[in-house]
């Protein structure tokens, strides 16, 4: 239950993965910054999904506040873009990414094509990183 602006942790914006209750919604809406990332349950977000859940991320660190992120049971979906945060940011491999949320978290990141969609985004970073040094 959030019954402040900020928790302990400092967190200040929601991202909710998964169709989330209106009343939550409500509740959600005057006490913090939310935003919705709808993903189906099982199946990986799209790149363009990852890079919304990162960009909001980034806008976050640069006035030092914490994203919460959730989706039903906090595993498949939320372990994948916890292990892209964890690529970005931490410049951890996919492999490695998804090993630690697993020794944090087990179950994390469900599914091969969850996986896969990690994999995707750190690939995604690398060319896009390779680009914009030849520009």
């Amino acid at each position: 239950m959030i019954t402040g602006a900020q928790n302990q942790e400092g967190v200040r914006h929601v991202v909710t993965l998964s169709e989330a209750p209106s009343d939550l919604r409500q509740d959600l809406a005057r006490l913090l910054q939310w935003s919705v990332i709808e993903v189906d349950e099982f199946e990986p977000p799209s790149l363009q999904q990852i890079r919304q859940f990162i960009s909001i991320c980034e806008n976050a660190r640069k006035v030092n506040q914490a994203v919460g992120v959730h989706c039903r049971m906090g595993r498949g979906r939320t372990g994948v873009m916890a292990a892209c945060f964890l690529t970005r940011f931490c410049d951890l491999a996919p492999s490695s990414a998804i090993c630690n949320l697993r020794l944090m978290r087990p179950g994390s990141v469900e599914t091969f094509a969850q996986e896969r969609a990690v994999h995707m985004y750190h690939d995604f970073l690398r060319t896009s990183d390779t680009e914009l040094s030849f520009q």
